[in-house]
């Protein structure tokens, strides 16, 4: 049997190390949940803190979670042509929901949505998703020149067609619902079939800078 080249095995060893990174990099399985996200049937009063007197916020234009080292652009998103929220065209970017509320209102769930990965198996901005805990820090940053603090306080894993109505209510309590894809990829059956869902509360008023 004639041996094998140098070149060869190494071709191998590039190729098999490759792949391993491009696996490791998609979320085999879905992180654990925790906390749990209030519901548009508490009094909306209660979550006050994040507005500043009456004036409605300006546009999201930038997201930061300090602990994970993420920070993303933040773009404006509806829905596509079948119906379902639509995500940036960019893996880097963060979408936000433009039909429902703003980070900093006062009322309702401001959605922002993003990929995990992209189509060449790099991160995307939200997969650092699975790895947040319960009272990290998430920022974001407005066009008027104010920013929102939050923390997170819940996690959970749904099926993508269980994504309930109530993740885009515009009464209730404020909060910040992060949505991306997670479980495993099932390319046969079009992909990732769960989403991640982060909540995140007012950490205070909104402030400029």
């Amino acid at each position: 049997m004639r041996a094998v080249g140098w070149w060869a095995v190494l071709v191998a060893a590039l190729l098999t190390s490759a792949t391993t990174l491009v696996l490791a990099a998609a979320p085999q399985q879905a992180p654990s949940d925790f906390g749990r996200a209030p519901t548009a049937g508490h009094d909306g009063r209660h979550g006050g803190a994040a507005a500043s007197g009456s004036r409605r916020p300006g546009v999201p234009v930038r997201l930061r979670l300090p602990n994970q080292h993420v920070r993303a652009d933040v773009v404006p998103v509806g829905v596509t042509s079948a119906g379902d929220l639509a995500v940036p065209g960019d893996a880097d970017d963060v979408g936000w929901y433009r039909p429902g509320a703003r980070p900093g209102s006062r009322h309702g769930s401001a959605v922002l949505v993003g990929h995990v990965d992209s189509r060449s198996g790099e991160l995307g901005a939200l997969a650092a998703l699975a790895t947040v805990r319960r009272g990290d820090p998430l920022l974001v940053r407005q066009d008027d020149g104010t920013h929102t603090r939050y923390r997170i306080t819940a996690r959970r894993t749904v099926n993508k067609t269980a994504l309930s109505d109530r993740v885009f209510r515009t009464t209730g309590p404020p909060v910040l619902t992060l949505i991306t894809c997670t479980g495993p990829f099932q390319p046969e059956d079009g992909g990732y079939q769960q989403l991640l869902l982060v909540t995140a509360t007012p950490a205070g008023p909104r402030a400029k800078g």
